[in-house]
């Protein structure tokens, strides 16, 4: 049988909203299969052409048959536009709402990026279109809907929801006054149906000519027949298809599609927190196998080499546009410069060094420049020391409040900058290539001294710690499954007995007003006992029939199923590992985002943590000048606030997080030739959306990877913006040259994969309220640390028993409630506050050849921090001047 049209992926590129200039078809046509009941396509989301860019789906018609259109869900058609291509080929595409892009625009595609199944219509026949996600196995997609349905019930379930007060477990469950509400209905209802109400109806019956009450047919049959036997006539039989019970089958259908809802959410949570569990057990088992050992990631390491050619290149290349050709009779002067503190002071790109005259005297000496700060990190860095040939003028001199001199001097021109930084550079190029040399041969396997295998031994007890907490949270939500699944059996039987009865299904449970329900105590008691049950979940009539209709998901936009899916997601995190606590009509508010669409915003409390997290979803980013309609509209954003203090938002503080949820099959990290780049979505919200203005907000992508192996490189998906995205410093966006600061990045998040999430949020609620930028007067923290593993804020300073101790007691907590050891310290290099969290659970970027040894996000300093650190006042190496450049 031969096939009604073509079907073809096609790209078309647009030079106006109503001109195309080139259509590029695919190579092969998309298969169309003849199952019995008609003709079927299978096709995946954001389908590609031959493995290149995005396309969507055209079809071609035979002559003379009629325009082909899509079906709508509710069967309206959606008009097909024809385009021709160069070859004279007429397809029918889907030409959608205009959009503009940067140099050039496209007509929007929707079907591309939905799933489900979808119908053409062509000519006679109708073809079924099964959209498959990409980036999912079938399998995996189905958990993601199961995931986002549940999750959705599992709000009901959840211990801190705020409708559960006659249950005070934190400790997850159910509340036992809907168990009890539901237990109550089964038994009255399944009364009802023993003796349920019935009516007599006139029904036509065969009955003796004697006795036979006569109906309209009756006389007819005389006349025909004569004088038969049997007749018809009027009689009257039982039915129990009436108002009452109909409005009891519809609670029963109600409650049974509730109870299976919450038993969903009770078995997402329990498979949740099993493979959490699971994959926690499984990093205690490598952490024993490899005991004093570590595998060296080695793309990262050529990614480090890389990265430190690049910045010999830029620093050669800044140095020349700072050395000028000396005037004719200048006087020419020199600075030996070691340990440059770099800032802007008064909007003035310099940096502050010690120095030591000729007479011992110890001087701050403060150089200003007339070009930008960025330029002067490129050259200038607190690990080297400098030599400077030029001319200077003093500005201002005076003494501190120690009794020291300083003075500020103005740099005009520079003839020469010698250093050893380039040397080093060079040096630790060479080392790191001998390494690397030296690694392959074992297989990149490299042995930990003492101090990083007890980090080791660390990671191993809190990885044991982690699978056992989980497991005893997932046995207990295996608890709420055995004591919803007999009641959910129970109701189904009540269902089934209704419909054996001959009722029919109604769609509406509004109280029919029957005397039935007044008198009879049956039926008054199912009703009274339905009403409480929903009391006790906390759900009226339109929530609960917002989420019936996530059961019953058709054709999907694949975006929108997953925003919603990381909201809720989002939600959990916050309040399932952090406790943070929500608004007391969360729900209310949440429910609606999840069944409809619109914009939310909830502060969660954080009493623990001194601080608390405002979560905003679908907001507009303010922009002066700018319509609200046309300013961007992000998915996500969190703000960190203070809790009982003031705090004056800017400087170096970043406290507003914008995520956006991007589901497309991205490639890994440093990967960007096998299919789409994070560094393109991320250049779109940054380059050109500006999602970081105004403020300086921290912005990353949610996505879900571009497979299932996802699932198991998950730090190939993941950079929180502790290294610059792309190593070679030639290949970077703008918004990548300057130091990361976690201040861009991408973040794993599919089903089974939550951790990198936490890590996202833990981070922005360390550093949003920190100015941790060159700290070196803020020594400790001014907020409470918060425990990675579990979420805990209560601390102490003394180690648990049997716990290998710390070479640094002063800077380290250990969590009360599992014992995680987290240490502050700050860089050796620019004095930035670092967070170091143990192996797995740091959001900072680590060495290559060593798991332990944090790596600043401002200057990049893997130095190792000394245990007695100078103050700012001290001298650490004060240079020897020589003949001072004051005359």
């Amino acid at each position: 049988m031969e096939p009604p049209c073509e079907l073809r992926i096609i790209r078309v590129t647009w030079a106006r909203k109503e001109h195309h200039t080139e259509v590029a078809a695919a190579q092969d046509p998309v298969p169309l299969d003849y199952d019995g009941d008609g003709w079927v396509a299978e096709l995946p989301a954001y389908p590609k052409v031959d493995g290149a860019r995005c396309g969507q789906l055209a079809i071609a018609v035979p002559p003379g048959t009629a325009e082909p259109c899509l079906l709508r869900a509710n069967g309206e058609p959606c008009a097909l536009t024809s385009i021709r291509a160069a070859d004279g080929r007429e397809w029918w595409i889907e030409k959608g709402q205009w959009r503009k892009a940067e140099g050039m625009g496209y007509h929007d595609a929707p079907l591309s990026r939905h799933v489900g199944e979808a119908r053409l219509q062509v000519g006679g026949h109708l073809i079924r279109l099964r959209i498959s996600p990409t980036g999912f196995t079938p399998q995996e997609f189905e958990t993601l809907l199961d995931e986002f349905r549940s999750g959705a019930w599992q709000l009901i379930l959840d211990p801190m929801s705020p409708t559960r007060a006659t249950d005070q477990r934190r400790d997850g469950g159910i509340d036992p006054a809907f168990l009890a509400a539901v237990t109550a209905f089964i038994r009255y209802a399944g009364r009802a149906l023993d003796q349920p109400h019935r009516e007599l109806r006139e029904v036509r019956e065969r009955q003796p000519v004697e006795r036979v009450r006569p109906c309209v047919g009756t006389f007819r049959e005389l006349a025909v027949r004569g004088a038969p036997r049997l007749i018809s006539g009027r009689g009257h039989a039982p039915s129990f298809d009436t108002p009452e019970n109909r409005q009891l089958l519809a609670m029963c259908s109600r409650l049974r599609r509730t109870l299976r809802g919450l038993l969903a959410g009770a078995e997402g949570a329990t498979r949740d927190l099993l493979g959490r569990s699971q994959r926690a057990d499984e990093r205690a088992a490598h952490l024993q196998a490899s005991l004093g050992r570590v595998r060296v990631d080695a793309r990262k390491l050529n990614q480090l080499i890389e990265e430190r050619e690049g910045d010999i290149k830029t620093y050669r290349h800044v140095v020349g546009q700072l050395i000028e050709e000396a005037p004719a009779n200048a006087r020419l002067s020199f600075f030996n410069v070691d340990q440059p503190k770099l800032d802007a002071q008064y909007g003035i790109a310099g940096f502050w060094f010690n120095a030591r005259s000729k007479n011992g005297e110890v001087e701050g000496i403060r150089l200003n420049f007339n070009v930008d700060l960025r330029t002067l990190e490129s050259v200038f860095d607190k690990r080297y020391s400098y030599r400077l040939n030029g001319t200077f003028s003093v500005e201002r001199r005076g003494v501190g409040t120690q009794g020291r001199s300083w003075s500020i001097w103005r740099v005009h021109y520079l003839t020469e900058i010698s250093s050893n930084r380039e040397q080093q550079l060079r040096e630790e190029i060479t080392y790191l290539e001998t390494r690397r040399s030296n690694l392959s041969e074992r297989d990149f396997w490299l042995s930990l001294n003492k101090s990083d295998t007890d980090e080791q031994l660390r990671d191993l007890a809190e990885a044991r710690r982690s699978a056992e907490r989980l497991r005893a949270a997932s046995a207990i939500w295996a608890g709420v499954q055995d004591e919803l699944t007999p009641l959910t059996q129970q109701v189904s039987a009540l269902q089934r007995r209704a419909r054996g009865l001959g009722i029919q299904e109604s769609r509406h449970t509004a109280f029919t007003g029957s005397m039935t329900y007044v008198l009879n105590p049956d039926y008054r008691g199912a009703l009274a006992f339905y009403r409480r049950a929903l009391e006790a979940a906390g759900l009226t009539a339109s929530q609960l029939d917002g989420l019936l209709r996530l059961e019953d998901l058709g054709i999907l936009d694949l975006p929108a199923v997953y925003e919603r899916w990381c909201l809720l997601r989002i939600v959990a995190v916050l309040r399932e590992h952090f406790r943070l606590v929500p608004p007391p009509d969360f729900r209310d508010r949440l429910l609606g985002c999840v069944t409809d669409r619109g914009t939310l915003s909830l502060r969660f409390s954080g009493n623990a943590i001194g601080r608390d997290l405002l979560l905003e979803y679908q907001l507009r980013l303010p922009r002066k000048g700018i319509p609200e309609k046309q300013r961007p509209n992000p998915d996500f954003m969190l703000t960190v606030l203070p809790r009982n203090r003031r705090v004056e938002i800017g400087g170096n503080l970043h406290p507003h997080l914008v995520v956006d949820a991007k589901c497309k099959p991205f490639s890994p990290i440093e990967e960007a030739e096998a299919g789409q780049s994070l560094v393109e979505a991320l250049d779109e919200l940054i380059g050109k959306k500006r999602y970081h203005e105004p403020g300086g907000h921290r912005v990353f992508v949610l996505h879900p990877g571009s497979g299932p192996d996802a699932t198991a490189r998950v730090a190939d998906y993941c950079h929180l913006g502790g290294s610059p995205l792309v190593a070679n410093s030639e290949g970077r966006k703008p918004w990548d040259q300057a130091p990361p600061d976690h201040r861009y990045g991408a973040v794993l998040l599919r089903p089974g994969v939550t951790d990198p999430l936490i890590r996202l949020i833990l981070m922005h609620v360390y550093l949003g309220l920190e100015d941790s930028l060159g700290a070196y007067t803020n020594r400790s923290p001014s907020y409470p640390l918060i425990c990675p593993a579990c979420g805990g804020a209560e601390m102490t300073h003394e180690p648990p028993p049997g716990t290998l101790e710390t070479k640094h007691p002063g800077r380290a907590q250990w969590c009360i409630g599992c014992g995680r050891m987290l240490v502050w310290n700050f860089s050796g290099g620019c004095g930035t506050h670092l967070f170091k969290l143990g192996g797995y659970w740091t959001f900072h970027e680590t060495h290559p050849l060593n798991p332990y040894d944090i790596r600043c996000p401002h200057c990049g300093d893997y130095m190792s921090i000394p245990e007695e650190t100078p103050g700012p006042d001290q001298v650490d190496d004060p240079c020897d001047w020589g003949d001072p450049p004051w005359p």
